[in-house]
């Protein structure tokens, strides 16, 4: 189950409890409350599955960035020495090779630039999300043990 419906199922039990008078406090079923908690318990570790599979993306986008530039530049560099051969047109292979290098360098940056700012985004996203989530089962365990005494 999403661990976000089990926060909205332990909110509701919550708020559904029987109101104690004059307390602001009110009467849940303990039982279904650490239910709950037990199954965000074991949804938790899905989350950090989902996190650890963001990171190895990010670093299969970032060896296939690595990669691609790679390939880039050694098709330059090729095609470099192939018209530097060609003596009728050496100082146009020279500029055109150049030009590919440094467009496969600047894709390259590009694609790096990418890759980082992706990820940076998905991770921000998780880390919200834990922080999200440690911050309620937190809450509700005080509330818990508020109920308890």
């Amino acid at each position: 189950m999403d661990i976000h419906l089990l926060i909205d199922a332990l909110e509701e039990l919550l708020e559904s409890g029987s109101p104690v008078p004059l307390s602001g406090k009110r009467l849940v079923s303990v039982g279904e409350a650490v239910e709950i908690i037990r199954q965000m318990r074991l949804n938790i570790p899905e989350d950090i599955k989902e996190a650890e599979k963001i990171l190895a993306d990010r670093d299969d986008i970032l060896s296939k960035a690595e990669a691609e530039s790679q390939r880039m530049i050694k098709s330059a560099e090729d095609a470099y020495t192939e018209m530097v051969d060609n003596h009728e047109i050496i100082s146009a292979a020279y500029k055109q090779a150049n030009e590919i290098i440094a467009n496969a360098q600047l894709n390259a940056q590009d694609m790096k630039a990418g890759a980082y700012e992706y990820t940076e985004k998905l991770l921000d996203r998780i880390e919200q999300v834990v922080y999200d989530t440690a911050k309620t089962v937190n809450a509700n365990r005080r509330e818990i043990e508020s109920l308890r005494e």
